[in-house]
């Protein structure tokens, strides 16, 4: 069997954690995906992260008209539970 490499270079948690950094630094308005086992989905959902720390972030979004801050670790989004891309 031959096992071929990814495209793109496989990201690290210091890779997601300086990329949340840049995002938080120059354009902190994102869109936020969330998907989880046993709870509700949130699909593209305009949020702004509110902060970035050694181990986590913080995000607040308003889809259901309500501002709810979200804390999620970099390790979310190596495991796609937490996507976040930047507002367009």
């Amino acid at each position: 069997m031959i096992h071929t490499p990814p495209a793109t270079p496989a990201e690290t948690l210091d890779s997601c954690r300086a990329r949340i950094q840049a995002l938080y630094a120059s354009h902190p308005q994102v869109r936020l995906s969330i998907t989880l086992t046993h709870a509700k989905v949130v699909e593209g959902a305009p949020a702004t992260i509110v902060g970035v720390y050694r181990h986590c972030f913080c995000v607040e979004e308003t889809s259901c008209g309500v501002p709810q801050r979200h804390t999620f670790t970099f390790a979310d989004l190596l495991t796609h539970r937490v996507s976040i891309l930047p507002a367009v």
